[in-house]
């Protein structure tokens, strides 16, 4: 209540009663916290981007064969050397080279030969592993180090 000047007393009216969803006021996020999901957002597409462009361009994403064989380029766009490994899932087949290295900016051609009939149509895997030579370090003050290999694994889609 609130005294007024000529001595009488002002009651405020009753504050009302939220019964509706609608009746809420939503709660604002501090702009602070809003700026830094923001940030958080942009740095997580950047890694995807980041991650697609480091694997893009190493397999082709569809490889066919032709009377039992194929053929298809391996490539490293990455800056640092990589043993790289090939094999077929789902049939017995020759790969050659099966493992090798690739310095940065190199290719290599690998071909396929298949060991057994496949009907044609048949969709197989070809697996390649890419994995750096050289590890990201990772120290602290204490000195200790962590050596961390990303092994990356494409699974391109091989067509009999």
């Amino acid at each position: 209540m609130t005294r007024l000047p000529n001595g009488t007393f002002w009651a405020a009216p009753p504050a009302p009663v939220h019964t509706r969803a609608e009746d809420w006021e939503p709660a604002r996020m501090p702009l602070a916290l809003r700026v830094l999901l923001m940030i958080g957002a942009a740095v997580w597409c950047l890694a995807i981007v980041g991650a697609f462009h480091l694997v893009h361009g190493q397999v082709e994403p569809v490889v066919t064969f032709h009377g039992g064989a194929l053929s298809t380029m391996v490539r490293n766009p990455a800056r640092d050397t990589a043993d790289v490994t090939v094999e077929l899932m789902g049939a017995r087949a020759r790969v050659s080279p099966s493992a090798f290295w690739l310095a940065p900016g190199e290719r290599q051609a690998v071909r396929v030969r298949l060991r057994e009939a496949v009907l044609t149509g048949t969709i197989l895997r070809l697996v390649t592993c890419v994995t750096p030579r050289t590890a990201s370090l990772q120290g602290n003050a204490a000195g200790a180090v962590a050596r961390i290999y990303v092994r990356t694994c494409i699974a391109a889609k091989a067509v009999a």
